[in-house]
């Protein structure tokens, strides 16, 4: 594909961002949209969180769950 770069470890923003929340620092991400809209965010730690920390909707919604199984880091 002309024009497309390869994601590597080294421009991966999200993956960057995911490593550093794992490793314990403190992530954060910029949100630009194309309306001038910019926000930063500390949303990552979301993805490490334990359920008792999860948002009430998203602990009701997991008894819809059905199939899949569980990774453990």
């Amino acid at each position: 594909m002309i024009g497309v770069k390869p994601i590597t470890s080294r421009n991966d923003a999200f993956g960057l961002e995911t490593w550093a929340c794992y490793k314990g620092g403190p992530p954060f991400e910029i949100v630009e949209r194309d309306d001038g809209y910019i926000d930063a965010a500390n949303s990552t730690g979301r993805y490490f969180a334990e359920f008792k920390d999860w948002p009430e909707r998203q602990k009701r919604g997991m008894k819809f769950v059905r199939g899949g199984y569980a990774v453990r880091c």
